[in-house]
C-alpha cells in the first residue's frame, strides 16, 4: 500500500473509532505524521526520550500533548491490524511508565522513591481507558518521599486544557486509602507477614518497578 493511501486509511479508521482521536487529528498538525509512521511501536526508551524532550520544551502541558500523540500512534497501529493485542497493551503500559518517570524527574523526586506498578500497569496489560495502579516505597526520608508521591498523583491526575494524563489509584497499598502512601521495604514486609489478606498476596503477582 502506498504511504499516502496507508496514512489516509489509518486516519479514517481512527476517526471512525474514536471521537477524541479524530479531534486530535484535526487539531494537531503532528498527528498526521504519527498516523503515517512506519508501523513500529517505540520502546520504553523511545517513550522516555520523546517525553523528556516534550517536558523540557513545555513542561507538563507538552508532556500531556505528546502522550496523546503516542496513544494515537498506538491506536492507529492497533486498529489497522499492524500491532498485536500484546504489543498494544505493553506499549500503553510502557507509555504510562515513561510518563511516571519523566514526571518524577520534573518534580525533583528523591532518588530512592520507587513506584511499583500494580494490576494492568504492572502486568503490561494496560488498555486505553485503564487507570494506573501504583504503590510507593522509599528508604531514607519517608516524609519527603510522601510529598513527592502526592505531587506525582496530583500532577499526572489533574485536569487541564490538554486533558488529564492518567487517573491514578494507590488504593492497593497496605490498609488501602487509610494506610500510609509511602512505606519502607521493611514496613511492607512487616505488613505482609502479619496482616495481609490472600487477595493482597495475589495482587503482588503482577507487581513490578516502573
Amino acid at each position: 500500500m502506498e504511504l499516502d493511501q496507508l496514512k489516509r486509511s489509518r486516519r479514517e479508521t481512527v476517526a471512525a473509532a474514536s471521537r477524541s482521536l479524530a479531534e486530535l487529528l484535526e487539531a494537531d498538525e503532528r498527528a498526521g505524521a504519527v498516523v503515517g509512521a512506519d508501523g513500529r511501536l517505540p520502546t520504553l526508551g523511545g517513550y522516555l526520550e520523546a517525553l523528556r524532550d516534550a517536558h523540557g520544551d513545555g513542561g507538563m502541558a507538552a508532556l500531556r500533548r505528546t502522550r496523546r500523540l503516542e496513544v494515537l500512534r498506538i491506536a492507529a497501529l492497533d486498529l489497522s491490524g499492524d500491532a498485536s493485542l500484546e504489543e498494544v497493551t505493553a506499549a500503553l503500559a510502557d507509555l504510562a511508565a515513561a510518563c511516571v518517570q519523566v514526571t518524577l524527574e520534573g518534580i525533583d523526586a528523591p532518588g530512592d522513591l520507587a513506584v511499583i506498578g500494580m494490576g494492568k500497569l504492572g502486568a503490561r496489560e494496560l488498555n486505553y481507558v485503564s487507570d494506573i495502579d501504583v504503590m510507593f516505597a522509599a528508604e531514607i526520608d519517608l516524609s519527603e518521599a510522601t510529598r513527592a508521591a502526592e505531587k506525582l498523583l496530583h500532577t499526572l491526575g489533574e485536569h487541564s486544557a490538554d486533558g488529564r494524563a492518567y487517573q491514578i489509584d494507590a488504593a492497593l497499598r497496605p490498609e488501602g486509602r487509610a494506610g500510609a502512601l509511602v512505606r519502607s521495604v521493611d514496613g511492607y514486609l512487616e505488613y505482609y507477614r502479619r496482616w495481609a489478606q490472600p487477595w493482597e498476596y495475589q495482587a503482588l503477582i503482577k507487581a513490578r518497578v516502573v
